[in-house]
C-alpha cells in the first residue's frame, strides 16, 4: 500500500502556489491547509495513505488522524526533532520502505530514502500529479452532473 511522506515545509517553500500562500499568511495555517488539500487528492486512489510531516514547536510529537480519513496523518515533530528526522526514522522503522514515497526537495532526505529503497518524488512532480487527479476528479463530476441533471429528473405528471 503506497505511503506518501510529505516533508511539510519544505514542500510549501517549494510549489508557488503554496509559497505564495504562505507570503500572504507567514503563521502557516493557510499554506499548510492547501498542502492538506493537495494531499487528500492523493487519497482519491485507492489504499494509499499520506502522511504530512512538519517541524513542530512542542515538548512531544502530534500526531492527528482525519476523522473523516484515517489513512490521513499530520505529524508536528518535537522542538528537539526535525521533520527531517522524523521522516529518516519513519524510512528506518518501516517493515516495508519499497511502498513509502518521500515527497521532498531535500537531497539529504532524498538520498536517504533512496538507500532505504523507497521511492523519492520532487515538489514540482508532486503538484504535477495531484494537478492531474484533480482535473480527473473534476470531469467525473461534470459528467455526473450532466447526467444527474438531464437524465435522472422528475419525469412523473402531477
Amino acid at each position: 500500500m503506497p505511503h506518501y511522506l510529505i516533508d511539510g515545509y519544505n514542500v510549501i517553500h517549494a510549489i508557488p502556489e503554496l509559497k505564495s500562500v504562505w507570503v500572504q499568511h507567514p503563521e502557516g495555517h493557510a499554506a499548510r491547509g492547501h498542502l492538506l488539500e493537495m494531499a487528500v487528492a492523493i487519497l482519491s486512489s485507492p489504499n494509499n495513505q499520506v502522511s504530512l510531516i512538519f517541524d513542530g514547536k512542542g515538548d512531544d510529537l502530534a500526531m492527528e488522524h482525519s476523522k473523516d480519513d484515517p489513512s490521513l496523518a499530520v505529524i508536528y515533530t518535537s522542538k528537539s526533532q526535525s521533520a527531517d528526522g522524523c521522516i529518516e526514522q519513519m524510512l528506518d522503522r518501516s517493515q516495508h520502505p519499497e511502498e513509502l514515497i518521500v515527497v521532498t526537495g531535500d537531497n539529504l532526505i532524498r538520498e536517504a530514502a533512496r538507500a532505504r529503497k523507497a521511492m523519492t518524488v520532487s515538489p514540482g512532480e508532486f503538484y504535477d500529479e495531484v494537478t492531474s487527479r484533480r482535473r480527473l476528479l473534476d470531469q467525473i463530476l461534470m459528467k455526473k452532473r450532466k447526467y444527474s441533471d438531464e437524465d435522472f429528473g422528475n419525469r412523473i405528471p402531477l
